[in-house]
């Protein structure tokens, strides 16, 4: 049975009015967070960006049906692929997310407001009447237009960042949440495959198939004897009990894995799910209030994509054969791409 493979994008909507460049982004990215100090915006995703960068490199690599990396790490990174956590889609929402944060940050009604009460307050104080009184009130009429209208596109920008904050957010959390239903599911078909034994019955039909081949291969020199035949039964015997054995501990390495960001999903929506729920209920018409609550949500999405912690377990030790691993491990790397067959989540 073929496990249903990841194929989730964020749909957080783009407003392209404020949507930043990709030069834009980079360089909010690569610069500091606070004035005077080396540390970047960027630096708060290097967790996840170090991650990522493995994962998608694994992708390319099995893409071009290279299987030099060692196959352990090609588990798991087929699983954090897959998974959906690691990809392009999860990664630039939060960029964005940081991008649009500080843009709302910048918004500053205050101070034309304070100069606009201030200028209509001397203007009441003025005599239009008298002729140098009268060019004062139309400089600070003019001056007073100026701030309104700077004031009513602040006022837009606002709105426009509110929309794609709250939608970037809401996305997050719908990711999540099908990331770990994605998990819960994959988990259960790799116990299937453990109990139904297709996997198995499959990967030794491989096994005996490659011996097939090498007796016809034989038998095209002349005729093989009976101790060659005997000798060929044993070694397929052999190993076919320890290809099972590896299959048994590669989905017991798999299910760990997908556990692992079953949890860490699971977690990541408990520790939103505040902020997520005042989505809906949440005033928005105090710009203050707006930095603030976005600016920890912010601090939230940053701890949650640091927060990812693998924990692999470690095979249990299966004798090994080295006339023959070579065989064993294209069986398995097979074996791989008939669980997951198609294209990569990351892709």
């Amino acid at each position: 049975m073929a496990l249903e493979q990841s194929q989730y994008r964020l749909q957080a909507r783009k407003n392209e009015d404020i949507l930043p460049s990709h030069e834009q982004l980079t360089a909010f990215l690569d610069s500091p967070k606070r004035a005077g100090r080396k540390e970047t915006h960027r630096d708060d995703l290097k967790y996840y960006q170090d991650f990522y960068a493995a994962v998608q490199e694994f992708v390319v690599l099995r893409k071009r049906g290279n299987r030099t990396m060692p196959y352990q790490d090609a588990l798991q990174y087929d699983v954090l692929d897959r998974s959906g956590l690691f990809t392009p889609g999860v990664r630039s929402a939060v960029e964005h997310f940081k991008y649009y944060r500080q843009a709302l940050s910048e918004i500053d009604l205050k101070k034309p407001s304070v100069f606009i009460r201030s200028a209509e307050e001397e203007i009441a104080r003025l005599r239009a009447a008298k002729k140098d009184d009268a060019a004062r009130i139309d400089r600070l009429q003019r001056m007073i237009d100026e701030r309104k209208r700077d004031m009513d596109a602040q006022r837009k920008r606002w709105s426009a960042l509110q929309t794609e904050l709250n939608a970037i957010l809401a996305a997050v959390g719908v990711e999540l949440e099908a990331i770990r239903k994605h998990c819960e599911a994959s988990i259960g078909a790799l116990v299937d495959l453990q109990v139904g034994k297709k996997a198995e019955n499959r990967m030794v039909e491989d096994i005996k198939n490659h011996f097939k081949d090498q007796v016809r291969d034989s038998l095209q020199h002349g005729p093989v004897t009976k101790e060659f035949l005997e000798s060929v039964k044993a070694t397929v015997a052999r190993l076919s009990k320890q290809i099972s054995l590896q299959l048994l501990e590669d989905l017991f390495v798999m299910t760990g894995l997908y556990e692992s960001v079953h949890d860490y999903a699971a977690a990541s929506l408990k520790q939103l799910a505040p902020l997520l729920e005042q989505l809906a209920v949440r005033p928005r018409t105090d710009l203050e209030a707006d930095k603030d609550f976005f600016s920890r949500a912010e601090q939230a999405l940053v701890a949650v994509l640091a927060g990812f912690r693998i924990e692999i377990r470690s095979p249990a030790a299966i004798p090994k054969d080295p006339e023959h691993e070579g065989i064993l491990l294209d069986t398995r790397w097979d074996m791989l791409d008939r669980l997951f067959p198609g294209k990569t989540s990351g892709s």
